[in-house]
């Protein structure tokens, strides 16, 4: 399994860089306002680097920007479908 493709499942290991891990499950379970059929529905974290995944990617979504469909720094959109 290649954790670095979002799936309906995300893999997250201490061997791959960890910015990118938190990114990569982020777009896995955000993209299209997580209004996708093929969204991660979980992540699975290695037990060594579980605490700081939580760490970075509660920051991460913290981050996020909520607003106006319509501008293009939101980041987070309603979605009307």
């Amino acid at each position: 399994m290649d954790p670095s493709t979002t799936s309906y499942y995300t893999a997250l290991s201490w061997a791959f860089k960890f910015d990118l891990a938190i990114s990569k499950a982020h777009m896995g379970l955000f993209f299209n306002q997580g209004q996708c059929c093929c969204a991660s529905s979980r992540i699975y974290v290695e037990e060594s680097i579980y605490a700081e995944f939580v760490e970075g990617s509660v920051e991460a979504a913290k981050k996020r920007r909520l607003g106006d469909p319509f501008e293009w720094d939101t980041d987070q959109r309603s979605y009307p479908g």
